[in-house]
């Protein structure tokens, strides 16, 4: 982007600074409208998930405290994929944050001296 001349001043290409931060924005928006589809695909399967599950626990009378104990850890599970996917859509590496942060919490509860 940026040249010397031959006085030696630094000079901007600012058309080409403008056409590659234009084409950076169009596909930081295509992203961000991908990430948003979805996102609201992804949302639409879960209530259909939740619903599916409430009506075949109703159909064969399931205890309601249970059934509502199902409804919310299949919510959390499929809420916590549906984050996944969308961060994977960006490119971030997931597992290997979570396996991580999961060798870290073990290394750190290893390390603590059981007493009893």
């Amino acid at each position: 982007m940026a040249r010397f001349s031959i006085d030696g001043r630094l000079r901007m290409d600012i058309g080409g600074l403008a056409q590659t931060s234009g084409a950076i924005l169009v596909a930081a928006a295509w992203r961000l409208l991908g990430a948003g589809a979805l996102w609201l695909v992804g949302r639409r399967l879960i209530t259909f998930a939740l619903r599916v599950l409430r009506s075949a626990l109703a159909r064969e009378q399931f205890d309601p405290t249970l059934a509502r104990y199902f409804q919310t850890g299949l919510n959390i599970i499929l809420n916590v994929a549906l984050v996944v996917a969308i961060l994977g859509f960006f490119g971030v590496e997931t597992t290997r944050v979570l396996t991580r942060r999961a060798s870290s919490t073990s290394s750190r509860s290893s390390s603590v001296p059981r007493t009893g």
